[in-house]
């Protein structure tokens, strides 16, 4: 198909334009002669070099197959595509050695951690530490015409070898049919079998993309186009390390030391009642006053301090646990805040619900507030309806005050988990904007029934991520249990039982507590904690308790 002409805009001549072309070519040229010219290739691939390694996947006892990845932490953590190790009896991971014996490669079996078909992307962990690693980049900083290189291992029969793919970024693409994975193309040569998996570095040694395949249209001579999943796209499938470093596309997260000192807090309407640090003494809960007439949700900040909501007031309150001396850090007395969270940029976030009008009963939406003090102002991430039509809250349900969940560790890390009191499935705004709501349990509720001879509905009351392993925990008020789901809503048992499970927290180290409360039934009220594995650790009962909080320093 032939191009039409453009036409050349009135009160220019044709001089003259082609004059500001050239121009524009020569800035253009300059600038890219600039980055070569600081751009000290030879070295920079030299240091990035032993952080590529050789996958092989042995899909017989007689052929295998090939292709690349890069060590991300030192401790042995590997990026790679997915279709490099599918439908493997095993993975052997190749690392080059350095010095005086280049040229040779230590082997070793690595552990499929995490694999994504739909996005191609997977990470694996081998049994090594003092690993020479890359960094991941932002990939949505890529300039068009940018410079990049790929590496890796291909065309084994040719012999073993790292071979370079010099080129440059041409755009991103948005795949067809799954959620939140970006491709970039690249026009590198080579780009060979065998370089799949393998990264794609910026001029700053970062990896930005990770190889995946060629793709040609099939009308005749249709060229052929070179994509990578961009490094954007893998940051979402990184889990922590044994370092307690993971990395998301907000930003690096790191768990901070373990804690030398730690509390434990119950909370009822208008009560805190503080515990204690051990909880294996079986202490007497001592009640103190709250702020506030009716506190819906009570959280600890990242600042160390309380929030709380007092609901008839519009309010949302701060103050020291110690003193209880209540500071207004929002206050819309149109408004009825519920539950709160903090996302992974120290915003406050709460979801409302309409008390007096037609929706009564049901989520109004969610909030977020930037900068939570005096005079702060509020803005409406979410609105109650697109939760609702997303299926995580029944149009009909009444009792549809929306609980909040924002995801620290896993393939979602930053996304924000939504739903009501007894609907599943529970619903997953990607992060940072929240602009996009997707589900987030996929499995039908009647694989969470009590019985098949006797069923019971589901109540999820509350939900919460276990930052240690991962996992998601929903308390099922009605059944009285915790149900234990993965990283990306895969259901996955039920994790222990607790007669009124309501609210559910989590330490450090992965020890999980929880109250349970039999609404005006004293004798049956309680928090009880449990280990990593589910298994009770101690239980203590509590009048009017409503929730548990866990204090870490």
């Amino acid at each position: 198909m032939l191009a039409r002409r453009p036409k050349i805009r009135k009160g220019y001549s044709r001089s003259q334009v082609l004059c500001g072309v050239l121009m524009v070519l020569l800035v253009v040229a300059t600038a890219f002669s600039v980055s070569l010219a600081t751009t000290d290739w030879p070295s920079l691939l030299e240091q990035v070099a032993p952080a590529v390694v050789l996958i092989e996947a042995p899909v017989d006892e007689e052929m295998s197959s090939f292709g690349s990845g890069a060590v991300i932490s030192s401790d042995g953590y590997i990026l790679t595509a997915q279709h490099v190790i599918d439908e493997t009896l095993s993975v052997h991971v190749y690392v080059p050695a350095s010095g005086s014996d280049s040229g040779k490669f230590s082997k070793y079996e690595a552990e499929i951690i995490e694999a994504s078909a739909d996005a191609d992307i997977a990470i694996l962990k081998i049994d090594a530490t003092g690993l020479p690693s890359l960094s991941l980049g932002d990939s949505d900083t890529l300039q068009l015409d940018e410079e990049i290189r790929l590496l890796g291992y291909p065309q084994q029969a040719a012999g073993v070898g790292l071979i370079i793919g010099r080129g440059t970024f041409l755009g991103s693409r948005i795949a067809l049919d799954v959620d939140d994975v970006r491709l970039i193309q690249i026009d590198v040569s080579p780009f060979d079998h065998g370089h799949s998996g393998g990264p794609v570095i910026n001029a700053t040694g970062e990896i930005v993309g990770v190889a995946v395949h060629t793709w040609t249209g099939v009308e005749e001579g249709a060229e052929t186009h070179k994509l990578a999943v961009s490094a954007n796209t893998a940051k979402r499938f990184i889990p922590g390390s044994d370092t307690g470093t993971a990395v998301s596309p907000i930003g690096t997260y790191v768990r901070g030391p373990a804690p030398t000192s730690w509390e434990i807090y119950g909370y009822s309407g208008d009560q805190l009642f503080i515990i204690s640090g051990d909880p294996q003494a079986f202490p007497s809960p001592m009640p103190r006053p709250l702020p506030g007439d009716w506190s819906g949700c009570v959280i600890a900040g990242p600042d160390g301090l309380f929030y709380c909501t007092d609901t008839p007031n519009g309010e949302i309150l701060r103050f020291d646990p110690r003193t209880r001396k209540p500071t207004t850090v929002f206050e819309d007395a149109k408004l009825y805040p519920y539950d709160l969270e903090f996302d992974l940029e120290g915003n406050l976030l709460f979801s409302t619900y309409d008390r007096d009008g037609d929706n009564r009963g049901k989520s109004e939406g969610i909030w977020r507030v930037s900068n939570p003090g005096p005079n702060a102002t509020a803005e409406k991430i979410i609105d109650g309806a697109e939760i609702r039509e997303c299926g995580a809250l029944d149009a009909n349900c009444r009792l549809g005050p929306t609980h909040l969940c924002v995801l620290k560790v896993g393939r979602y890390r930053g996304d924000l988990l939504v739903g009501g009191k007894d609907d599943v499935p529970i619903a997953r705004a990607i992060g940072p904007d929240y602009t996009r709501i997707v589900t987030f349990i996929q499995e039908e509720e009647s694989t969470y029934m009590s019985s098949d001879e006797d069923p019971i509905p589901t109540m999820l009351s509350d939900y919460h991520q276990v930052e240690a392993t991962g996992a998601v925990l929903a308390t099922d008020f009605i059944n009285g249990r915790i149900l234990e789901f993965d990283s990306e809503g895969n259901f996955v048992g039920v994790f222990c039982d607790l007669y009124r499970a309501n609210r559910v927290t989590s330490d450090y180290e992965g020890n999980v507590y929880a109250s349970g409360s039999a609404w005006g039934r004293r004798n049956l009220q309680h928090i009880a904690g449990f280990t990593a594995e589910g298994e009770r650790i101690f239980e203590i009962p509590i009048n009017d308790v409503t929730g548990v909080i866990i204090v870490e320093e």
